[in-house]
């Protein structure tokens, strides 16, 4: 029966040959490989993916968190800036103290939350204003003014 697996010799291999020094189990043959992965060949490349894997996991959920972050913290300027508006136009705003409220409803304030906004809440102390906006993430996000 033949052996799937042939040698070639090196240069070096022909003269040893020569001077009969080589044979067929000497390190001066090298083996050529025909056809298919070994197994660790396999199992390599199915770890390089894995870790691979778990990597862009962990990066898409940390966007993910940032990008709702990113969208409570902008609800909270945006509520102070309605607040303040209202504020300076006259209006008694001090019985305020929810981000949905019909006088900043008139602001351009929404009766929903925005994605990323679990909740909000805006209160009135000392001469000055603090919206508080909380994230899903659950980081809370304060703009006083």
């Amino acid at each position: 029966m033949k052996s799937r697996a042939t040698t070639y010799e090196t240069p070096r291999a022909e003269l040893e040959k020569e001077k009969g020094k080589a044979g067929p189990g000497s390190a001066l043959f090298l083996p050529v490989r025909s056809g298919g992965f070994t197994l660790i060949e396999i199992l390599v490349v199915i770890a390089i993916i894995g870790i691979l894997a778990v990597v862009l996991t962990g990066s898409v959920f940390n966007a993910r968190k940032r990008t709702v972050d990113a969208a409570a913290e902008s609800y909270a300027r945006q509520v102070a800036t309605w607040v303040a508006a209202a504020d300076a136009g006259g209006a008694d705003v001090t019985g305020v103290s929810e981000c949905t409220d019909e006088l900043l409803r008139q602001e351009g304030a929404s009766a929903v939350f925005p994605n990323g906004v679990a909740g909000c809440s805006i209160s009135y102390a000392g001469g000055h204003w603090t919206v508080a906006v909380n994230s899903q993430s659950g980081r809370v996000f304060q703009v006083s003014y």
